[in-house]
């Protein structure tokens, strides 16, 4: 077959080459993933083994016995079977239940497999919108992405699966087959609580294409495939178990603003912040100039950090809704979902750096639509890259990346000399393939429009509202009075001092290391110094002070596991040592003589617990006078 040039000559088809060429990648892709599957001790260790273990004891002891014995399983019910029904082919390899590489190698087959499924749902897809080229390109952007292959083969994680399973609702709804759709949304959503990033366009696009009958056919396959999936736990008494830890208690587990993920709490420079703390300037706001003040009483205590992520995460939600729903459509609908999965990492706290996964599924059939979507394609996956491998460096599979490399070059080479050009024609662009008239006409609407019509209005409203009580908070701030120093007492904030030692970043005045507020035993604490186990704070003491004062204690948005000995030394003599502290715990109140004395020491001690969270504070720290001493 030929087609056409501008001239009107004839030119050879070039499809069969394409094809091949696009055969050896696949191949290239595929191989990788196999090879760094059964390549031992590479990817994230820990994640892997723990998956293991889990996968191993579903298998020996049952679901019953495993929700006994294990504390650290927080993941949903899918998952969980999943890991159990892998388990009968890793013992056949390993019928000892004993070798770890091999239980490694199996844990990191499902994830890898997804990536296919996700692959064939791209191709089937776009081929059924666009036609073969178009399809293929977008198969290749995900399955030739390094992103895909770090985060499933070599990393061990698991996204790849609840991303496939909510691509397939989404392709599924294209389709207008809403209870397949609902089933397999429900499947992602017991596999991982993430899923519920792209249930709202989900859902509105299911009401607006079908209407309420349409809707309700979606939930009843959601409630059905998620229901399925709990029967066995349901039958071995350990739902409740299943729900609490994978649902539940999944919010507020780690509590830091963003776990390494380079995202808007990153950009304030405040990550390690614990999102259950007071913001710094609702503080101020509360204080109205004291010291300190109790965590109760205010009605301001409800803009906490995470409440604050979570209505900032739902404006963006109902902002990207509300522009697709000015064009709405396939394409767009797969670039709301990618923006949806963006917007889910971006603004919520305790993100960590493979939330953003489904946007890799869901942004390829948009990216192929226009050049300049695949450069912010191509600029999205430098971003995420370079965050993911910040946590899990690629030196691991430094010896796969080359040979990947040069058999690339290779096949770059012999195309460019098949074809006599670096180059390529333009070719002629068609958004949808005309061959389908399914989808060259534009879709219609079996529901109303009227959420959408609402939904921009809403909108409106609630940038206008957050717009006004920013407003307000930046007056109260302004009007609000500052913390002043007592007279005869002077903060060791106030001092620089001769050496400051500590085990993880650096001494910080008025705050906590991690950067949020000083926060000890249910108070905050507008004064006093920030830092971290093993710690020691060296100050000159001035003349004319009789008295050091300080609050010590573990900070409570810290990690629960931090514990500390603290201790006061006064001219090379230890005067003050505490008990083992912790956040959960009481600070203890120091007051010790400094009359005469040169050289205060401030030490802090990791316990035999290592000094993993150890942010610890010496709240109003500081040197008094006899006549203002304290009560």
């Amino acid at each position: 077959m030929s087609e056409a040039n501008p001239n009107g000559n004839a030119a050879p088809c070039k499809t069969p080459v394409v094809w091949i060429l696009a055969g050896v990648l696949f191949l290239l892709a595929t191989g990788m993933r196999v090879w760094l599957i059964l390549t031992p001790n590479v990817g994230y260790k820990w994640d892997q083994i723990l998956f293991a273990i889990w996968s191993r004891n579903l298998y020996r002891d049952g679901f019953h016995s495993f929700f006994e014995t294990s504390t650290t399983c927080d993941y949903p019910p899918l998952m969980l079977l999943i890991l159990w029904a892998i388990a009968p082919l890793a013992s056949l390899v390993d019928p000892t239940l004993h070798h770890e590489l091999v239980w490694r190698m199996f844990v990191r087959i499902p994830a890898s497999l997804a990536d296919v499924a996700v692959v064939a749902l791209l191709f089937v897809e776009g081929k059924r919108i666009f036609g073969p080229r178009k399809a293929l390109a977008a198969a290749a952007l995900y399955y030739l992405n390094p992103l895909t292959l770090y985060n499933s083969a070599y990393w061990g994680q698991v996204d790849a699966i609840h991303s496939a399973l909510l691509l397939a609702s989404l392709v599924l709804l294209n389709r207008r087959q809403s209870c397949s759709s609902g089933a397999l949304a429900g499947l992602a959503l017991a596999q991982k609580l993430q899923s519920i990033s792209i249930l709202p366009l989900i859902l509105l696009e299911t009401y607006r294409l079908g209407g309420w009958r349409k809707l309700g056919w979606f939930l009843v396959g959601g409630v059905v495939s998620f229901g399925v999936v709990c029967a066995p736990f349901a039958l071995s008494g350990v739902l409740d178990d299943v729900i609490s830890r994978g649902y539940l208690g999944a919010v507020g587990r780690y509590q830091d603003l963003s776990r390494n993920a380079y995202n808007f709490w990153y950009a304030l420079g405040i990550p390690s912040i614990g999102d259950t703390t007071v913001p710094p300037f609702i503080a101020r706001i509360i204080a109205q100039g004291a010291e300190q003040f109790q965590d109760h009483g205010s009605w301001l205590f409800l803009f906490r950090w995470r409440a604050l992520g979570l209505v900032l995460y739902g404006l963006c939600v109902a902002l990207v809704l509300s522009v697709y729903s000015l064009r709405p459509g396939l394409i767009s609908r797969f670039g709301a979902a990618g923006m949806l999965a963006l917007t889910f990492f971006l603004f919520p706290t305790e993100m960590h750096e493979r939330y953003v996964f489904p946007a890799l599924a869901f942004l390829p059939l948009w990216a192929v639509t226009g050049s300049w979507k695949e450069r912010v394609f191509f600029l999205l996956n430098m971003i995420l890259l370079l965050n993911i491998s910040a946590v899990l460096p690629a030196g691991d599979m430094s010896r796969h990346l080359a040979v990947a490399l040069l058999l690339l070059y290779v096949g770059v080479t012999i195309w460019c000399a098949y074809s006599s050009t670096f180059g390529e024609a333009e070719e002629r662009d068609s958004n949808l393939h005309p061959m389908n008239p399914e989808t060259a006409n534009p879709e219609t609407s079996v529901g109303a429009n009227w959420p959408f019509q609402w939904l921009r209005r809403l909108t409106h409203v609630a940038f206008i509202l957050v717009a006004v009580s920013f407003g307000s908070f930046a007056i109260a701030y302004w009007i609000s009075p500052e913390t002043r120093d007592p007279e005869n007492t002077m903060y060791l904030t106030s001092l620089d001092p001769l050496e400051a030692k500590q085990g993880w970043g650096a001494l910080t005045k008025d705050r906590s290391v991690g950067g949020g507020m000083i926060y000890l035993g249910g108070e905050y604490f507008m004064r006093g110094l920030g830092t971290h186990a093993p710690s020691k704070l060296v100050y000159d003491v001035p003349v004319g002070y009789d008295w050091f004062e300080a609050t010590v204690g573990v900070n409570q948005g810290a990690d629960e596991l931090g514990s500390v000995i603290a201790s006061v030394e006064v001219d090379g003599k230890i005067v003050f040592t505490s008990p083992t502290l912790v956040a959960a715990g009481k600070p203890r109140f120091v007051r010790v003589p400094i009359s005469g004395a040169k050289t205060l020491v401030l030490e802090g001690s990791p316990t035999e617990d290592s000094a993993y969270g150890d942010h610890f504070d010496w709240a109003l720290a500081r040197f008094v006078r006899s006549a203002d001493l304290s009560p």
